[in-house]
């Protein structure tokens, strides 16, 4: 098989991007420097980064993990969650969680597996709980289990999530979303954006972004302003100012935009649960392997198939 074809069979990267990682002199085989196009066998010595690469163990590991350190695998990302990790197989973070977020993140070499986690057609649970900055009345937890309409697009189609730029990519075209209670502190990211497209940007979007719209792009013309209502959900009350949240799809920064539509904003979230597998005794910022009894209920819950799907397993990151 072809180093690529590994990688994205492994959910580490697509093709394309594996070729920019052995361009790059991150990837060796066998102690040698990677090259384009190499084929490697079961038995090689794969590393990235001085990690090994198994193609044929899988991990899995529940971390616990504390607020500033951010969901990649981008090397060059300060705090990024491999590093902060700091385990000697490559393994990789199963979706996303803010970096302002704490709680369960599940990592693994298992590519299909968080493929499957990550379908949104499949409509996995994950339970939060959060905090909000003031009191909230009983009609505040029946409109968020009811839906609410926020900023942002369907998390279904969604490639790549780019949380340093504030760009995801959805069937090829670029969205920019800028939240009103983050705009403050995200100035950067239009000086970003604009780098990425060119430094073109028309009247029209640069008067979208000043106001806190989400836009999407393509070839710097405004397609679309979107808004998406969120799916019935559970929420229960804790306190006066927390409560328990489950949902079963995976927009980006959904609950943060929900508790800013009605009016609050959030001060803690930390996730406990995905699907099964719960946070429930582990320290902020440790970690524990996820037992195989534990692994054969989830893949049961998601229909996991041992044989390769036909389709391409590269990882979908979603940020929630």
């Amino acid at each position: 098989m072809r180093i690529n074809k590994l990688f994205s069979n492994l959910g580490i990267c697509s093709r394309k991007e594996t070729n920019k990682l052995i361009q790059e002199g991150r990837v060796k085989v066998n102690g040698k420097q990677g090259v384009l196009g190499q084929w490697v066998e079961e038995d090689d010595e794969i590393l990235l980064d001085g990690n090994k690469i198994f193609t044929n163990k899988k991990v899995y590991i529940a971390l616990n993990k504390p607020i500033g350190i951010v969901c990649t695998a981008e090397k060059d990302v300060s705090d990024n969650i491999i590093k902060f990790l700091n385990y000697p197989q490559y393994i990789f973070p199963v979706g996303r969680l803010d970096k302002e977020s704490q709680g369960l993140i599940i990592m693994t070499n298992d590519g299909q597996l968080a493929n499957e986690i990550l379908e949104a057609e499949n409509n996995h649970e994950k339970e939060y709980i959060v905090t909000v900055d003031k009191k909230f009345e009983d009609d505040f937890l029946e409109k968020m289990s009811q839906g609410i309409e926020i900023p942002g697009v369907q998390s279904t189609g969604i490639k790549r999530v780019s949380d340093t730029l504030g760009i995801r990519e959805i069937n090829g075209d670029k969205e920019f979303i800028v939240l009103e209670e983050e705009f403050k502190n995200r100035k950067s990211s239009v000086h970003k954006l604009k780098e990425l497209k060119s430094s073109n940007l028309n009247e029209e979007l640069q008067s979208l972004i000043n106001q806190q719209n989400t836009i999407k792009l393509n070839e710097n013309k405004i397609l679309n302003k979107n808004k998406v209502r969120t799916k019935p959900c559970k929420v229960a009350r804790i306190s006066e100012n927390t409560f328990k949240i489950i949902l079963t799809q995976g927009l980006n920064k959904q609950i943060r935009k929900m508790t800013w539509a009605l009016g609050y904003k959030v001060v803690k979230l930390e996730r406990v649960r995905i699907i099964n597998i719960s946070i429930d005794g582990i320290e902020l910022g440790k970690w524990r392997k996820i037992s195989e009894d534990e692994i054969n209920e989830l893949k049961k819950v998601i229909q996991y198939n041992d044989i390769n799907k036909s389709k391409n397993n590269c990882l979908r990151n979603k940020n929630i």
